[in-house]
């Protein structure tokens, strides 16, 4: 008996919404398109539009090779797709919804509280791959209702935020979900867009879960102070964590001793690392793994290098258990398992592979301009 395995064609993706707004649930959440460009046009219907390129929908035709003899990649197969149309908007499936807490109107539902609890549709929507898409962007309103019985409404219109074009290479067999965050950091509008201000509701581009049909991965979360979208900057430090379906935060490195009659000796496994993309290079997660098992981690004029030793024998400084107050938000430390690093310029690639868990993120950092 022959045994074969089949990858799926298609890409899948959805996008999930919670809120961390200090007092506050979120509720009645509407969604601009590409067409429905006023607050009076919003729908319920969740949907991302393109801002610089189009969307490859309908049917499409692939076309599928192989690596030429005697390379690397001579067993992998590679599919390119032509689609029939192009169009400006992706819609999805309505978004999950929580029951009222105590001292909320009963009947009301909100949006999830929790990164672990967001809101999402129940299903994938599939799309055609293509690298070519560009940035996507999610513009909402929504409602906050006061948690303290008093029921207190702010109405915020016109939120936005922008999906990377880095994060939106879609790859064939790969799903991707885009996890939004509505917090009380600065943009949207208590009113009008065309007449107030700037209020201090918005929502940022907060996460990127990828999967396979065939492996198992982890989200990968980075943070920077005063980051939104995944845009860093050289001047902050970053800080990244991983955790599984569940939200259980990962452990980044595992500890081990070992004792022989009355001498010790500890040394250290690593489950992630930071690699550095060349500088004339761009890369998706997607193509991560294949750069990795090259030979000098290089394929295709893309070039990974690692950044730090990774010492086993002593543990590495970067690992750290907490966010520092002065990179937090707030100014109060967070406790976690954390990886922390100083940027420069560049693309970076946070690996964690542990067993058969293999999950990957690309962070992009802009060089900050001096002042004069």
């Amino acid at each position: 008996a022959v045994q074969f395995n089949f990858r799926a064609l298609k890409s899948l993706v959805r996008l999930g919404i919670f809120e961390t707004v200090p007092g506050y649930s979120v509720k009645e959440v509407k969604f601009y398109s590409s067409t429905n460009t006023t607050s009076a046009q919003a729908t319920e219907t969740p949907s991302l539009y393109a801002t610089t390129n189009s969307i490859p929908a309908g049917e499409g035709k692939a076309t599928v090779t192989f690596g030429a003899s005697g390379a690397t990649d001579y067993n992998k197969a590679k599919v390119e797709w032509e689609a029939q149309n192009n169009v400006e908007n992706i819609t999805f499936e309505a978004l999950s919804k929580k029951k009222e807490e105590a001292k909320e109107e009963a009947g009301t539902t909100y949006i999830g509280r929790t990164a672990n609890d967001a809101s999402l549709p129940t299903n994938y929507t599939t799309v055609i791959p293509s690298t070519g898409i560009g940035a996507l962007t999610l513009k909402v309103d929504y409602t906050l209702v006061s948690t303290d019985g008093s029921n207190e409404k702010i109405k915020v219109t016109g939120a936005t935020a922008t999906v990377p074009s880095e994060y939106t290479q879609w790859q064939p067999n790969y799903s991707y979900t885009y996890i939004f965050k509505i917090s009380d950091k600065t943009n949207g509008s208590t009113g009008t867009p065309e007449n107030n201000p700037a209020g201090l509701y918005p929502i940022t581009f907060d996460a990127i879960v990828t999967e396979t049909e065939t492996g198992k991965q982890e989200t990968i979360t980075t943070y920077a102070k005063d980051a939104i979208n995944n845009e860093y900057k050289t001047d902050k430090h970053i800080y990244v964590s991983v955790s599984d379906a569940n939200g259980t935060s990962q452990e980044l490195f595992k500890e081990t001793t070992t004792s022989i009659e009355e001498s010790s000796t500890t040394y250290y496994t690593y489950y992630a690392k930071l690699y550095k993309l060349n500088a004339d290079a761009t890369i998706t997660e997607a193509e991560v793994p294949s750069i990795l098992n090259a030979t000098g981690m290089s394929l295709g004029g893309k070039t990974l290098t690692q950044e730090f030793t990774y010492d086993t024998n002593t543990k590495d400084s970067h690992f750290v258990s907490q966010i520092d107050a002065d990179d937090a938000v707030d100014g109060v430390a967070v406790n976690g398992k954390f990886f922390k690093f100083i940027p420069t310029a560049g693309t970076y690639v946070f690996a964690y592979e542990k067993d058969d868990v293999k999950s990957y993120k690309v962070i992009k950092v802009t060089a900050v301009t001096p002042a004069p």
